[in-house]
């Protein structure tokens, strides 16, 4: 491109050049008065087209030369925001790790002291240690959404796929999160297809932690009220879906909670703790499974259904040994309630 424009800008300099030096020999070769004013005119508009052609060019040669400059100056900021970004990502990997070493102490200890390892205590203390134990399970879970971010930002996220009975799966999952479940104090409806398995391919952990991000969620929206979670199965795609009667999402705001640090906004929502990541890592990991996920809600005050789908059956390209982060009606349900 650079030597096509270098190409014509020596063209209309020599033609401007050529026909300049072709009227002055026509005016120095005829004798007749009438015909040398008529060259003497032709040269003189020739001349004013042939000074604004050849300014042209050069202002355009200027332009172009300060567009290049231009270019090259923001690759340059781009290489240095690529490595501060990297840079960046890589010391919150760290600092998390470094976090999450004490608390897992602090966590570890305060559960054995609410067990009785170290005696009894009394009630006021047992608050106390309850408080402590509480806030450092919130502090843990931060820190792992902004591990699994630095790990995605910087292509090191991991993935383990096997093929699984989601049904199956999806009852241990929700027995894992009882604790949280029963002490909600909510009613939890849990529908699960009775006919044949829904078999899929995924990495368990990483499911299971958006699993669990997104029961975390409707609890911590609900006040009171009840929690469904239902699983559907189309001929390619099996569907997960949570159902809140909470806080709800203004529609402006639904999409923007799968960005990163992002919160729904209102009075409703001010006591929703969290790091605002966790959709956003939900996301990426459903891509990664060639799934989706999205949500649905009438408003504030109306609660929530947060979805997410998962394509059905043995997928060849999931199970192939894979680089770190490489790629980037409810009938004959059965019924319980906890």
């Amino acid at each position: 491109m650079k030597t096509l424009l270098n190409i014509r800008s020596i063209a209309i300099h020599l033609l401007v050049y050529s026909l300049w030096i072709l009227i002055f020999w026509r005016i120095t070769m005829v004798l007749d008065h009438d015909r040398i004013f008529l060259n003497i005119g032709l040269i003189a508009i020739s001349g004013i087209i042939g000074v604004f052609l050849l300014h042209s060019v050069r202002k355009e040669n200027k332009t172009r030369k300060q567009i290049e400059n231009l270019t090259e100056q923001l690759k340059k900021a781009n290489a240095q925001l690529t490595e501060f970004t990297k840079q960046k990502s890589e010391f919150l990997s760290i600092a998390s790790h470094q976090f999450r070493t004490p608390l897992t102490a602090i966590k570890g200890y305060s559960s054995m002291l609410l067990e009785g390892s170290f005696g009894q205590m009394s009630e006021q203390v047992r608050d106390a240690v309850n408080r402590v134990y509480q806030s450092s399970e919130d502090l843990v879970s931060v820190i792992d959404d902004f591990l699994n971010v630095s790990h995605i930002e910087l292509g090191r996220m991991r993935y383990d796929f096997e093929v699984i009975d989601f049904k199956k799966f999806l009852q241990e999952t929700i027995e894992i999160e009882k604790h949280a479940i029963d002490k909600s104090t909510l009613r939890f409806n849990i529908l699960i297809p009775q006919e044949d398995d829904i078999t899929v391919t995924i990495d368990t952990k990483k499911i299971q932690q958006v699993i669990f991000n997104l029961i975390e969620n409707a609890i911590k929206s609900t006040s009171k009220g009840m929690v469904t979670i239902a699983l559907t199965k189309t001929s390619e795609y099996m569907r997960f879906s949570i159902k809140d009667t909470g806080a709800g999402v203004a529609k402006k705001e639904q999409t923007l909670l799968f960005k990163k640090f992002s919160h729904a906004r209102g009075r409703r929502f001010n006591h929703i703790r969290g790091s605002g990541l966790g959709l956003y890592v939900a996301k990426e990991i459903l891509n990664k499974h060639f799934g989706n996920i999205w949500m649905e809600s009438e408003g504030e005050g109306l609660g929530s259904i947060f979805y997410f789908e998962l394509p059905i059956g043995k997928n060849e390209k999931l199970l192939k040994k894979r680089k770190p982060d490489e790629f980037f009606n409810n009938t004959n349900m059965s019924q319980t309630t906890q």
